[in-house]
């Protein structure tokens, strides 16, 4: 159970609104590798990114996908960014031995890399 409506066909409306804010953003290409929710792969033209984030709004997060098509690329730790610590522990459940950490402040932070205050 979640709060609101996310990831599905209810989402529509906000969708629309979304595309339309993402028709006036220039993307630029990244300096790194990013990968789309929605396809779970390598976002090889940046053209494709305004579709790609009005489409993860309405479609469903292949996050097993995402995780171990990371770890294909090399990716040893994973870091949530946020209030909470659901992905970390989604990656977790997907590899018990991956090394996922949520970061919640600076504090954390500091305390991920072991810098003292």
């Amino acid at each position: 159970n979640v709060s609101a409506p996310f990831h599905c066909r209810l989402m529509k409306p906000a969708a629309n609104k979304l595309a339309l804010i993402l028709k006036e953003v220039d993307f630029a290409s990244p300096s790194f590798e990013v990968l789309s929710n929605v396809t779970a792969d390598v976002v090889t033209d940046v053209s494709h990114v305004p579709h790609l984030l009005e489409e993860q709004v309405t479609h469903a997060v292949r996050w097993v996908e995402l995780v171990q098509r990371l770890q294909g690329l090399g990716v040893t730790t994973f870091l949530e960014f946020g209030s909470g610590k659901v992905l970390s522990g989604l990656v977790k459940r997907i590899d018990k031995t991956a090394n996922a950490s949520a970061i919640y402040d600076p504090e954390t932070l500091a305390d991920l890399q072991g810098v003292s205050k």
